[in-house]
């Protein structure tokens, strides 16, 4: 990335200003890595025309592809503010700052105990007693397709299994939802081996045509070390259900024994 100089992020140099395009700023917003936080910050600055030589600044803080985007799309304003001014909109760039290295050490603390979804055998169906459905993956979207149904709604169910889910923790599952036509499953954990009980979680959830999200939070009891899924109960009817962004998170960070 070429260096930026000093002058033109502190707006002291040169007297044109440049022109500034909010449809493309948030085009390219759409486009890049930053936290939703910092996005946010950044179409604020925007809207109050506040020290857009600082834009540059907090992109280059954050991700050096759009750091350097800014500087071909937009430009830097170069504009003079009163000392208040600054000290104002420096505080608040830190405020963003630290909020944002906050998000990222949570999402990095919290990781996804779920394999990807288009990782060969993460996910399991099956079939009992004459029902009959079968699984497409598609990036990060797992489809179940049920085509026959015997009446009870544990015939058909699709998991993710050898989860090492501890005891006394507790989970959080979120995800987005939606099927074919409207119906009822039920998002559970239990243990992967007979008798498969389950180990806390059981919540029916109504599934509609559109995307819906969902946010289960859960407490493990008498799980199996390394023999434990999660997973859906798909059996109610037949029809198409589609899960996307399916994540599995310890809450407590405890830590198998």
């Amino acid at each position: 990335m070429s260096r930026v100089p000093a002058d033109e992020l502190t707006g002291k140099a040169g007297s044109s200003e440049s022109s500034i395009d909010a449809a493309h700023l948030g085009h390219e917003l759409k486009k890049s890595n930053l936290t939703a936080g910092t996005r946010r910050f950044i179409r604020n600055i925007s809207r109050q025309k506040l020290l857009f030589a600082f834009l540059p600044t907090a992109a280059r803080r954050h991700d050096s592809s759009l750091f350097q985007t800014r500087l071909e799309v937009i430009g830097i304003a170069r504009r003079r503010f009163p000392p208040t001014m600054r000290l104002f909109l420096t505080l608040a760039l830190l405020a963003s700052f630290f909020s944002s290295s906050a998000d990222a050490g949570e999402r990095a603390r919290l990781r996804n105990l779920l394999r990807p979804a288009k990782l060969q055998g993460a996910w399991r169906l099956e079939q009992l007693e004459g029902s009959r459905g079968k699984l497409l993956i598609d990036s990060n979207t797992v489809q179940f397709i049920v085509t026959k149904v015997t009446g009870v709604i544990g015939h058909v169910h699709a998991f993710q299994g050898d989860l090492d889910l501890v005891d006394g923790a507790r989970y959080r599952v979120t995800g987005r939802i939606k099927s074919s036509a409207p119906c009822r499953i039920v998002l559970t954990a239990m243990i992967d081996e007979d008798d498969w009980h389950e180990i806390g979680l059981h919540e029916e959830l109504e599934v509609t045509r559109e995307y819906k999200e969902f946010d289960v939070t859960f407490r493990v009891s008498d799980s199996v070390r390394r023999k434990n899924r999660i997973g859906f109960l798909i059996g109610q009817q037949p029809a198409t259900i589609w899960v996307q962004d399916l994540q599995l998170v310890n809450l407590d960070q405890v830590e198998p024994n």
